[in-house]
């Protein structure tokens, strides 16, 4: 073996954080799913049986190569960065696309009864102590009274019940992957959509809040104006010219901050961060 392949195999045959830390990557892209999710599966299963060979390393080698294609694939597509955990989370009114809408409304759903199905378990076996209990107390009433042994009925009852409520959470953790698995789907069939609504509304929002600063600029000018006019009549001023106004600092009471000043940084706003 070549100084190059023992490396290999060194740095892909053994080190299994390496492959939890690329998962947790992919996750955090959004894209562990589909090829992605297949081929990193099978990359690590090519790794664990990994045993030095020619030909062993090579499998490794071709599984590392079409998961980096199965990668710059799922990159390329536009909805990506669209990650199906993170977005499972968004409240659905939020979401105009409709087909990604439903799917997160389904997936919400089916989490929720997950979670439910859970607490069930976890429910039934903290009553595991009391049940024990009960069933000590009606052997020892039985020993005390020459009866036969009555058996570990609340035990046995409380153990048919954990494993109907166990079942119960497994189906449902099952339609949980399932409907993530619908909206991954969803996501990739809808969202370029959804991303383009996303833009629009950022667009037009924009448009809102430059509008807006326009005219905010052009009442500060009329009252900067208007403020000059006013002392002038007064006597407190020597010309009518227009005031410089100004707002206190956020941090210090005593200084100040010019209206141009605010405008210059409520402005840097109005342009898209690259």
């Amino acid at each position: 073996m070549s100084a190059t392949d023992s490396t290999l195999m060194v740095t892909l045959g053994t080190h299994q954080n390496d492959m939890v830390a690329l998962r947790d990557q992919l996750i955090a892209e959004g894209i562990y799913h589909g090829d992605v999710a297949t081929m990193l599966s099978a990359l690590t299963n090519a790794k664990n049986g990994a045993d030095g060979t020619p030909a062993g390393i090579e499998r490794v080698r071709r599984f590392r190569r079409l998961l980096d294609e199965a990668i710059e694939k799922a990159r390329s597509n536009p909805a990506a960065s669209l990650s199906a955990a993170s977005v499972a989370k968004f409240d659905p009114a939020t979401i105009t696309q409709p087909g990604i809408r439903a799917a997160v409304e389904a997936y919400q759903t089916v989490e929720a009864a997950a979670r439910d199905a859970r607490r069930e378990v976890a429910s039934l076996e903290r009553q595991r102590p009391k049940a024990l209990a009960a069933d000590t107390d009606a052997l020892a009433d039985a020993i005390a009274n020459g009866q036969k042994d009555p058996g570990q009925k609340h035990a046995d009852k409380l153990d048919a019940d954990v494993r109907d409520a166990k079942r119960r959470a497994d189906a449902r953790a099952v339609n949980q992957q399932r409907a993530l698995e619908a909206l991954h789907r969803a996501l990739r069939e809808h969202g370029g959509e959804w991303r383009e609504q996303i833009a629009q509304a950022e667009r037009d929002a924009r448009a809102r809040y430059t509008a807006a600063l326009e005219g905010f600029e052009s009442a500060s000018a009329d009252l900067s104006a208007a403020v000059g006019l006013s002392r002038f009549a007064a006597g407190g001023a020597k010309s009518g010219h227009p005031i410089a106004l100004s707002v206190p600092a956020p941090r210090h009471a005593d200084d100040r901050v010019g209206i141009h000043t605010l405008l210059s940084a409520l402005r840097t706003l109005t342009r898209k961060e690259s």
